[in-house]
């Protein structure tokens, strides 16, 4: 039997689904909003409340709960060094080619 799409399913499918600047923009937000949810559960999986990451970092409370709020447009590179660093992490970036892209008339699985 198939499951029932729920409301958010049915809102993707009747205005993102196939557009793709709407598509890339939800997919922007999505990896956000887990980047932002995972250092909130380091620093909760480290014992520390945000008044004591903000005390590593030398920030107040409320810049730590910012940081942690994926609605906020706050967040910068440098910001996510300190805190990860402060949590005693390294940070690592990757850059990986988009699903997709063509690239000189090229088609991204065949380069």
């Amino acid at each position: 039997m198939k499951k029932a799409k729920d409301a958010s399913e049915i809102l993707y499918d009747l205005y993102v689904r196939g557009d793709t600047n709407a598509e890339a923009r939800v997919n922007e937000e999505r990896r956000k909003i887990r980047l932002i949810s995972e250092l909130r559960e380091l620093r909760e999986r480290a014992g520390l409340s945000q008044s004591a990451l903000a005390r590593r970092l030398g920030i107040s409370s409320s810049a730590v709960a910012e940081l942690e709020d994926p609605d906020s447009d706050n967040h910068s590179l440098e910001a996510l060094q300190r805190i990860v660093s402060a949590l005693g992490m390294d940070l690592e970036l990757k850059i990986v080619k988009k699903a997709g892209i063509r690239r000189r008339g090229v088609s991204a699985g065949a380069a």
